[in-house]
């Protein structure tokens, strides 16, 4: 109803329109949490987006949610205590988008990320343009 009669979601509005945890029909309240952050998402609203997926258990949805909002700094947290590899998966992805040859902690999350999803293949791909940037930049430096 919100998207039909463009009603943007606020926090405020989301908190109200959400059963608390004891209510008595489970399946409706974690159905109401996607279809709130459903709606969040396509307003553009990614954290509350991810909040209302986190509440409903759905981590995959909320952390492509916040991969939409741009926040790095809640992405490798996100992906650190989501502990689901297709998550920590996704944070390497988003982070290798990054200028991770000048920031070492990006580059020390990729790897950590890759190693934590057993995702070694991305990982060794990852390694392979580490070592054209070196190279390449050593090329330059020697002139």
């Amino acid at each position: 109803m919100c998207l039909d009669h463009d009603i943007q979601i606020t926090e405020e509005i989301a908190e109200k329109m959400t059963f608390p945890k004891e209510h008595s029909d489970a399946k409706y309240r974690l159905y109401l949490l996607e279809k709130i952050g459903e709606c969040a998402y396509k307003q553009g609203s990614f954290y509350l987006a991810t909040k209302k997926f986190t509440q409903a258990g759905n981590k995959m949805k909320a952390m492509k949610s916040l991969l939409k909002s741009g926040d790095t700094e809640k992405i490798v947290f996100f992906a650190g205590v989501s502990r689901q590899k297709e998550i920590y998966v996704l944070a390497a992805n988003y982070l290798q988008s990054l200028d991770w040859q000048k920031d070492p902690e990006i580059l020390k999350n990729i790897i950590s990320f890759y190693t934590k999803g057993r995702a070694l293949e991305s990982l060794s791909t990852f390694y392979e343009s580490c070592a054209q940037v070196y190279f390449f930049t050593l090329q330059r430096e020697l002139g």
